[in-house]
């Protein structure tokens, strides 16, 4: 009894993590000492860079179990009653021993429980991994499935700067649906921030895309005699519907949805009077057309005076950045492998020299993502 109660002292542990660290300390004498020892010194000159990016490749490891449980239905066919492994298999159409070890590794990660044979979700898997759940990550699971499956298209992108047909906006065959609903659950976390950290004009009527109508349903929260206008590609236009049910969007404050063709200077914005305009990563697109600075000066040309526009961009200045800001802006290199990298002062004097005043850049979510809000002088 008394080996039982120290096996859970936090003494006890802490002695078996010394203990480990001192036999990898004296591992280093086993062959080859100086070697390892140089290897030591090399990895303690850049401890900092190096658990930065040993932890992103343990981290990856992690995230291609739970996608592939995910993809797999696995935690569709868990509930909270146990089930033996076999049964799960059968549900679920997979191998029963291949099963089994994965149901054994999502049990060491504490997103379900087991004993023995036997398996059943935690409630913190049943809160994040069922996609019914209003905090389920499964939006986030399918960006990131949606770019594992388009490496093959990244390693081109890299080498001849195309877009990767995937990942492409314009494209109707890619992985639309998979990128609004990671980008709008996204969104309804990072611009809740934005709202009470920084003061937006009166909203009366505003105008946003499909990628933008979490945001949308924040604005018309927050601005109750709020109108929207939706806007974007055909093929996107189709989608607003269904982000509207799941963000729970007053379609009788729904002024338009209409369609353009993507070249601001020759789309019609519905009745181009707003308030606030809200763009959602247009900057990086098509450098070689500069589509980004078009976007922005057809924003400016839209504003009533004193109105706002709202960029979502990442803001990537000189130096380390959070990793957290790093992956958003190799989001950003999927959907748009030459867009330009926008540096804070350089984005202000372009939009200033488009007419644009008070350009403030407002990072959110601990420097993960950031807003630029520029507004129109009234």
């Amino acid at each position: 009894m008394i080996e039982s109660l120290m096996n859970g002292w936090p003494g006890r542990r802490l002695a078996s993590t010394w203990r480990s660290r001192v036999a990898r300390a004296r591992g280093f004498f086993v062959k080859d000492g100086v070697g390892q020892l140089k290897k030591a010194a090399t990895v303690v000159r850049h401890i900092g860079q190096f658990r930065r990016i040993d932890r992103a490749l343990h981290d990856h490891r992690l995230a291609t179990c739970l996608l592939l449980s995910y993809r797999l239905g696995l935690f569709d066919v868990l509930s909270d009653e146990p089930m033996g492994a076999a049964e799960i298999a059968r549900r679920s159409g997979l191998d029963e021993k291949a099963t089994k070890n994965l149901l054994s590794i999502l049990e060491s990660l504490d997103v379900i429980d087991g004993e023995g044979q036997r398996f059943w979700t935690t409630s913190f898997g049943r809160e994040f991994f069922d996609a019914r759940s209003p905090v389920s990550l499964v939006p986030i699971f399918e960006v990131c499935e949606t770019y594992a499956h388009a490496y093959p298209d990244l390693l081109e992108a890299a080498r001849t700067g195309a877009r990767p047909p995937m990942l492409d906006i314009f494209d109707e065959t890619g992985r639309i649906d998979s990128l609004l609903k990671g980008v709008n659950y996204y969104l309804d976390q990072a611009a809740r921030e934005l709202f009470v950290t920084t003061d937006l004009p009166q909203v009366r009527h505003f105008i946003v895309g499909s990628m933008g109508v979490s945001f949308s349903a924040l604005v018309m929260e927050a601005f109750p005699e709020s109108q929207v206008t939706y806007g974007c590609l055909p093929h996107l236009v189709t989608r607003i519907p269904q982000l509207c049910e799941v963000y729970g969007v007053d379609r009788s404050r729904v002024v338009d949805m209409h369609a353009h063709g993507g070249e601001p200077a020759r789309d019609q914005w519905g009745s181009e009077a707003f308030d606030l305009v809200f763009l959602t990563k247009k900057m990086i697109l098509d450098p070689d057309n500069d589509l980004g600075t078009k976007f922005a000066e057809k924003s400016f040309e839209v504003l009533n005076p004193g109105g706002a526009a709202l960029f979502w961009e990442t803001i990537s200045d000189e130096g380390t950045a959070p990793a957290s800001q790093a992956m958003e802006a190799f989001l950003d290199f999927g959907v748009s492998p030459r867009g330009p990298v926008l540096r804070g002062a350089t984005f202000r004097r372009q939009l200033e020299a488009i007419g644009f005043s008070e350009v403030e850049v407002v990072p959110c979510m601990e420097g993960a993502t950031t807003f630029v809000i520029a507004r129109k002088s009234g």
